[in-house]
């Protein structure tokens, strides 16, 4: 989980597809009331577009302002935070928290994915920064997620690829270099990737062992 980092820090080790405006919507979910009034009014001064709901309200309130960033503010860390935090990481939004610093166990009890920002309760200064700071850490956190997408997908594929090669090599009495430069050709015949002919490859042959 990402603790809070100077924004000048963040902000310099960070590549920012989108930037945060005073037009950006932001949802404003609290434990308490009083506190909830309190950080509306904060963020009315550089922020246009604000919404106070209960943590009942929010997903609809999100479905409603899908662009939207969440702030939550809870007085300790709990199961009702813990759950607004992995909502925020299931729907890809940017997510700035504060919460009192209790004790080690406490934080413990949230959840540890990366993509949201956690902030001490009463921290004031420069809540736009910290804003950009949780926006920069969702899309960093949605990157790393899709590159882990990607190695996952080629290990998927060569697992398909090399238990292909090992049928036509079997079938056709082909070597293993004559067995891959075979997928390969179907592949750029057939504008697929390698894992895509060897999958289709394996299928059609299981299908006619049957």
């Amino acid at each position: 989980m990402n603790r809070a980092m100077p924004y000048s820090q963040s902000q310099g080790s960070q590549t920012q597809s989108e930037q945060i405006d005073k037009y950006t919507p932001l949802i404003v979910c609290c434990d308490n009331t009083e506190r909830q009034v309190q950080l509306c009014a904060q963020l009315a001064a550089d922020f246009e577009d604000i919404t106070a709901c209960s943590l009942k309200q929010l997903p609809a309130q999100l479905q409603a302002q899908p662009n939207a960033c969440i702030v939550a503010s809870w007085h300790k860390p709990c199961g009702e935070l813990a759950w607004v935090i992995e909502f925020s990481a299931q729907q890809n939004t940017p997510l700035l928290v504060f919460t009192q610093m209790v004790s080690s166990s406490d934080l413990h009890s949230l959840p540890t994915q990366e993509g949201y920002a956690l902030l001490p309760l009463g921290l004031t200064d420069n809540l736009s920064g910290w804003l950009q700071y949780a926006l920069n850490l969702r899309q960093h956190a949605l990157e790393q997620a899709k590159q882990i997408d990607k190695l996952n997908q080629k290990l998927d594929d060569r697992k398909y690829v090399d238990k292909a090669k090992g049928l036509l090599m079997k079938l056709h009495n082909l070597d293993e270099e004559q067995a891959y430069q075979a997928l390969r050709t179907s592949a750029m015949k057939n504008s697929q990737t390698l894992g895509q002919v060897a999958k289709n490859l394996i299928s059609t042959l299981e299908n006619l062992s049957l």
